[in-house]
């Protein structure tokens, strides 16, 4: 096969849809290849809810996005079982992707989710597959391989353990009823899940023995994507490691930390009394930490002039919303809704040092390095792949899910601000997108060769 020129990337709810570091990274990647002479295209599957008066089972949209040509998959979830909304892998799913490649006719498709449904199709036709790892739900049915108690998972991927994990907290009735779902023996859910699951009303005791089945039809699907025999890309060593953890060969794994996009570093603001500013730059939700931020923050504030500025998904955001009401502290926390890929230059210059204090086990952390490239200085949870991201002499590590750890941090900076500057001015070159696209297009040269 010749070097591949027709770039197909998959990834679910991509921009207007959704936002978050898979979708950024898509759009970065896929803007710069078309730069390069490429063609390229985006198939997403679209999850917000669809109704059709026509009572269509599934339609494709089309759109163009930043100039990329992209192909929106809405499916009428009226349509499907709950094993195969789980499974997101089904007939009708794969019968629209096929329509897409075949129109598209990719060299190459980077799969960025719907793993399993993609590359069983892209397998029909002979299209080579790739696959970039972005969380840790790639080998965790629950998503963010933590524990109800907030420890992180050390396991591999089973039934005995993600089943009552999941049960336990996915269940919101009662966490009582979860751990009495996570018991139910398996020899008893498997056949009576398979056997229900076209049922559209079923009595709670159904539900209950039902959801174990659902859990497994997504672990099922997982497990083939970690076994489907293509190349995965991991941004780290945190996500090599939990790939191998869960059974995928050394030498089908290839290391590309992520590059950033065209930022720059600029000067901090001399201080001269002003309030130190701390920034926040993510998804606000409760695996990345916002309510451990807000906690530190109304301590710091006790004796040290700061100030908060917050860049994510407030508008309409329960949690963001509820951290706020608890907050009693000093340091005003200013929010500036979700910044515009041509805004975070903007963004990152508006404070001083960032702070990610994530529980979730972190694939990469994307916007880390972009603040490191801004000039930021940062300070980060010892979660999943930050460490691996930052040094002592121009950020800190602190320990995960401790208010008190952070707080000891920020109030480092708040108390020294000359501290941030001489951080900021030990910050070294970080790798930028022009760089990490090389090394994908030899990649890709490799696969098309073979």
């Amino acid at each position: 096969m010749a070097r591949p020129h027709r770039i197909l990337f998959t990834i679910i709810n991509y921009y207007p849809h959704g936002f978050g570091g898979g979708q950024q990274y898509v759009s970065h990647l896929a803007k710069e290849l078309r730069q390069r002479g490429y063609a390229v295209a985006v198939v997403t599957l679209l999850q917000q809810a669809w109704q059709n008066t026509e009572g269509k089972k599934g339609e494709i949209v089309r759109y163009v996005e930043k100039g990329i040509d992209v192909f929106g998959l809405s499916i009428d979830s009226r349509f499907l079982t709950q094993g195969e909304k789980y499974a997101v892998n089904h007939p009708l799913l794969r019968s629209m992707i096929k329509d897409v490649m075949q129109e598209f006719s990719p060299d190459l498709i980077h799969l960025n989710g719907m793993n399993t449904a993609s590359f069983t199709v892209a397998s029909e036709l002979g299209i080579p597959t790739i696959a970039t790892i972005h969380h840790s739900g790639i080998a965790c049915p629950a998503g963010a391989l933590m524990y109800h108690d907030e420890t992180i998972c050390p396991h591999s991927m089973h039934h005995n353990v993600c089943i009552p994990c999941c049960s336990y907290q996915r269940i919101p009735q009662s966490r009582l009823l979860g751990f009495a779902v996570g018991k139910i023996p398996r020899w008893l859910y498997m056949p009576f899940g398979k056997l229900f699951d076209t049922e559209k009303k079923m009595p709670l005791p159904f539900r209950v023995l039902h959801y174990p089945w659902l859990v497994e039809q997504e672990m099922e699907q997982l497990r083939l994507g970690l076994n489907i025999p293509h190349t995965f890309i991991a941004p780290s060593d945190a996500i090599k490691m939990l790939l191998v953890r869960n059974g995928v060969s050394e030498n089908r794994i290839r290391m590309i930390p992520h590059g950033v996009s065209r930022l720059t570093t600029s000067p901090i603001a001399p201080f001269d009394g002003r309030p130190v500013r701390f920034g926040y730059v993510s998804h606000i939700g409760y695996i990345k930490g916002f309510h451990i931020l807000t906690a530190a923050l109304e301590k710091v504030s006790e004796t040290t002039n700061c100030e908060l500025h917050v860049y994510g998904d407030t508008d309409g955001n329960e949690y963001y919303t509820s951290a706020v009401k608890r907050y009693n502290g000093k340091a005003k926390i200013v929010p500036h809704g979700f910044v515009q890929e041509d805004h975070l230059q903007q963004a990152y210059n508006s404070f001083d040092v960032l702070i990610l204090p994530s529980l979730a086990h972190e694939a990469f952390g994307l916007v880390v390095n972009e603040a490191l490239a801004a000039g930021r200085p940062v300070i980060v949870s010892n979660s999943g792949a930050l460490p691996e991201l930052v040094k002592s002499e121009y950020g800190m590590v602190v320990e995960r899910n401790n208010v008190d750890a952070l707080t000891q941090a920020m109030q480092r900076c708040a108390a020294d601000p000359q501290q941030i500057l001489a951080m900021s001015g030990r910050i070294p070159a970080v790798k930028k997108i022009d760089r990490y696209v090389d090394e994908i297009e030899n990649l890709y040269a490799n696969i098309g060769s073979q």
